[in-house]
Formats: C-alpha cells, structure tokens, sequence
C-alpha cells in the first residue's frame, strides 16, 4: 500500500480542470494499492467520455510513485483533415461552418457534433453524416461529412370540401416553398386558398424565413391578403377577416434538454392587420366598418418529439393591442369614437388575448393510439370579431360549418382513438388508420349587451378513414354528428369532412 496525495495529469486540454480534479478525487489518500490508481485512470477516462470526447484516451505510464504523486497521460485524437461529399445542393463551405467542432487540429466534441450535426439537416432534404478514419500521423483522424441532400423545393395540392357559413363547399389549397435561398438556409413560401366561387373565398398568404448570425436566432415575416370574412381553414393564420395582415417574428430555438428529448423556442413580434368593411355582422359585432391597428404577440412553445414514448407539445402565448401606435377617432354614425368601440361595445384597441393549447399522441397496447388536442383562449375586454376564438369544422369541432361560432374567450378540444394500420404490404408503406372520435368546444363573450346570447357549447362525435405516406398523397374521410345546436347546424346532424392532399 501507498499514500496518493495528487494525481497529475499531462496531456490535457479539452476537459477543464474542476471535471478532472471530481473524477480523481475519490481515489485520493492514504493506504492506496494500483487497483484504486486502475479506478482513478477509468474514472477519468469515464469523465471524457461523458464529455463527449470520444477519441480521448486515457493510460497510465510505466513510473514509480514518489512523493504521493501518479501520473496519468492523456492521449487526445485530433482531427487531421476534414473533407465534404456527396452535397448537390448545399455548399461545402455551409457545412464546413456548421461544424466546428470537427475543425482541423480539433479535439472534437461528440455531443456538440451531434447538435451541429442536427442543425445543418434540413428534414428529409438533407442529412449530413461523419465517418472517421485513421489519419496520416499518430494519434490522429480524418473526418469525411458525407451529405445526402435533394432539391429543397417542396409544393402540395389539397382538394377538401370546407365551407364557411353562407359559402359553398369546396376548397382549394396549393402552396410552394423553397427552404435554402442563396445557400444560406433562408425559405420562402406562398400558399394560396380559393373557393369554388372565388368571391367567397380568396386567400393567399406569403412568409420568408432566415436564421440570424447568432445561433438558434432565426427572423420570420409573412403577409397576408384575405378577401373572406371568416378565416379560411389551413392559411396557417389566427386572424379573421377580409383585408391585409403583415407581421414580424424573431424566433429563438433553444438547445434540447433532458437528454436531447424536449425542445422548447420562444418567439415575438409585430403584426399590422388592415381590415376591409365586412359584408355581414360577425360574432358580436354592431358595425361592418373597416379598421386597421397594430398589435404585439409573445409565444413560448415546448415539445417532446416522437420516439418511443408519448409525443406533446405545449404552447402558451399572448397578443396585445397597441393603441398608442395607430390611434384615432372615426365618425360612427354621427358621433366620434374609437373605431373598436365602433365595431362593438365596450371593445377597444389596447385589448390582451391570453393563448394556450396542447397536443398529445399516446402510444398504447396492439399498436393503438389516443391523440389529444386542447386549445383555449382569454381575454381582457369585449373583442371586435376579428380577434375572437373561432370553434367549429375538420379543424376544430366537426360536424359544423368552419368557424360556426366565435367566441371573445372559450376553449375547443378533441380526442382520437386511432386503429393500428392496415395493409400497409397493398400500400407500398402507406398507413390506412380507422378513428374514433369526440369534439367540443365551449365559448363566451365577456360583458355581453342585455338579452345577448353569451355562452355556447358545441360536441360531436364520430368515425374516420386517414390515409398517410403513399407516394406523397394524404387523404381523410370523417363523418361528425352534431350532438348540440350550433348557430347555423342543427343537433343530430351529420357532416362529412373530406380532405385529399399530395405532396412533392
């Protein structure tokens, strides 16, 4: 036995000194044998690899303890040469620039490999993957990012026979998206949604998107034009309303936690929504007068992607009305007022909207599953119709027209028992799911006029067909039956919801 008063360690210049000194100081002291040395040596071989620095060694040298001193020698691989190939479609210098970690002469970082790794794939549109070899000098390797990419443009068509009240059934949506402009990640997109009878329905809706020079940062703009009363299911907006709405996102993307299995990004900016006089009084409205304003909005979402487990995600958020930017008075029928009171009672342009929803997928036993869907809304005073919560139709409540009732607050959720897939050999790795499920929405208005309905309920409940994943075309056939009267649909009325998409 012999005393272990320091463990020197040569060699090192990837782990900082705290993590070293916490691996080895449990084998420190009096009345050592080589088995605690042996434990000091895996111990910190352990602490680099948990590190993430994989290509560390760890050795102890030929020696004779003097003075209570053992030395430990650090083997660090570096990389000597990086090289890029297979890309058609991404820079090799993108790709150089996203990894870092794999820079020559580097003791690479496995674990930021990773995230970087993560950061420069592009959904199924590119995948960046590393393979090592030996390299030309000892204690050395070569690090060849093999790149898997294909032309980033994306387009689908949808055929579905939504319809809003006092419109017919029948939509059409297309949209067409570039995701890496200029080679440097930036996308841009513009969807477009019309009826049969495109003086019902008109909409189109264009975005760009690019990642700022901080990391995780990413700017977003998008503007919309939208000749439709009621908002057109899948423009990707929450705003109702004939007119224009231009609007300003930064985007934070914070880095994964809990072992990489939760993500979370915040998000805030401006809109400018102008809206024309409406053809009809919506939600409780008492003028189809135009009006236009500005507001804030805040947005915090985190997610537990798919894997093995449950999949969720949470959001919450909130907009503001901001009256001192756009503020002025009208002529309403003789008498000057603010143009939200104008439009409804007691409504005026320095409103809060308070936001939340929830998505569940749960995995259960035979290859079942239950998907869950909640989303609600609050807010600070009467809303004019344009920022009230919209319930009813595929995306909501089915069953009923889209957007049946509006709300100033209120709360929509759904639940469905999906069948496990069948014939997936006869659908080339299609999925055809049969599903059960039970809609409801409940939705009020806050200071309502006297004798003014304020408070509705709408449910339904019924069975699907989802066809996903064959050769690009997605396909839903559902079937919801009323179970309370809603404003323009019965109870104990059926509704079938048909949606045919593909994508290219």
């Amino acid at each position: 036995a012999f005393d272990i008063l320091e463990y020197r360690v040569e060699g090192n210049t990837a782990l900082p000194a705290p993590a070293i000194e916490a691996a080895v100081y449990p084998h420190l002291g009096p009345g050592r044998s080589l088995r605690d040395v042996e434990a000091a040596r895996v111990a910190l071989d352990q602490a680099y690899k948990e590190a993430g620095f994989l290509t560390v060694d760890v050795l102890l040298p030929q020696q004779k303890v003097e003075g209570g001193v053992v030395r430990l020698q650090v083997i660090e691989g570096r990389v000597e040469d990086r090289r890029v190939s297979g890309n058609r479609y991404t820079l090799r210098s993108e790709v150089r620039a996203g990894t870092p970690s794999l820079a020559e002469g580097s003791v690479p970082n496995f674990n930021d490999m990773q995230q970087e790794l993560a950061g420069l794939a592009s959904g199924a549109d590119r995948q960046v993957t590393p393979l090592l070899r030996p390299g030309g000098a000892p204690g050395t390797f070569d690090v060849e990012l093999v790149v898997e990419d294909r032309l980033p443009l994306h387009a689908s068509v949808t055929l579905n026979n939504n319809r809003t009240p006092d419109t017919a059934p029948g939509r059409l949506e297309a949209s067409l998206r570039y995701d890496n402009l200029f080679q440097r990640r930036h996308s841009a997109g513009l969807s477009w949604i019309v009826a049969r009878r495109r003086s019902e329905v008109d909409v189109l809706v264009g975005n760009y998107s690019l990642p700022l020079a901080d990391r995780g940062w990413s700017l977003a703009l998008y503007g919309v034009r939208s000749n439709s009363d009621i908002e057109a299911i899948g423009s990707g907006t929450s705003t109702t309303g004939r007119g224009v709405t231009l609007g300003a996102r930064l985007v934070r993307a914070f880095d994964p936690f809990a072992g990489g299995r939760l993500r979370h990004n915040l998000s805030f900016g401006l809109d400018y929504k102008d809206f024309d006089e409406t053809t009809d009084l919506l939600g409780a409205d008492r003028s189809r007068r135009s009006i236009s304003y500005a507001a804030g909005a805040l947005q915090y979402s985190l997610a537990r992607p798919n894997d093995a487990g449950p999949a969720w995600k949470i959001g919450a958020g909130v907009g503001l009305g901001l009256r001192g930017l756009l503020q002025r008075r009208i002529d309403c029928d003789g008498v000057q007022l603010d143009p939200f009171e104008c439009k409804r009672a007691g409504a005026s342009a320095s409103f809060a909207v308070f936001k939340a929803d929830a998505d569940l997928n749960l995995p259960l036993p035979g290859r079942w599953s239950l998907a869950a869907r909640l989303g609600g809304q609050g807010a600070s005073q009467p809303l004019i119709s344009n920022e009230q919560i919209a319930a009813g139709g595929a995306e909501t409540v089915r069953g009923y027209l889209d957007a049946e009732q509006l709300g100033d607050y209120g709360a929509t959720g759904r639940l469905e028992l999906v069948s496990p897939p069948f014939l997936r050999e006869s659908l080339d790795g299609g999925r055809m799911q049969f599903f059960g499920f039970y809609d409801a929405a409940r939705l009020g208005l806050v200071d309502p006029l006297p004798g003014q309905d304020s408070r509705w309920t709408l449910a339904s409940a019924g069975l699907g067909l989802r066809l996903t994943g064959w050769h690009g075309l997605k396909a839903t056939a559902a079937a919801g039956r009323t179970l309370r009267p809603g404003a323009r649909t019965g109870d104990g009325r059926t509704r079938w919801h048909l949606a045919v998409t593909h994508e290219f």
